[in-house]
């Protein structure tokens, strides 16, 4: 098979993935109701991000991507300066 088969059949699988945490976020939210902020953070984010494996617009899946990936860069460097401050 080529590589471009194989590529093609990745964003179904992490979407079945994705799915998969969701239902796991959701059943410890039933089951520990103090984690339901958390288990709705996770399965709005899980939706978010595998839903723009979904896009067909090349340039709109970049943007995205680069999104997500300052939102990870600006969120560890937030946890490190609460942390290094002595807040967490």
């Amino acid at each position: 098979m080529s590589g471009a088969g194989r590529a093609g059949r990745i964003g179904p699988v992490v979407v079945a993935g994705a799915v998969i945490y969701i239902v796991i976020a959701v059943w410890q939210a039933v089951l520990h109701p103090a984690v339901i902020p958390e288990a709705v953070a996770i399965a709005v984010l899980l939706a978010v991000f595998s839903s723009g494996l979904a896009m067909k617009n090349p340039g709109a899946m970049k943007k995205g991507e680069m999104a997500a990936v300052w939102i990870c860069i600006l969120l560890f460097a937030a946890y490190g300066i609460l942390r290094i401050g002595g807040l967490l």
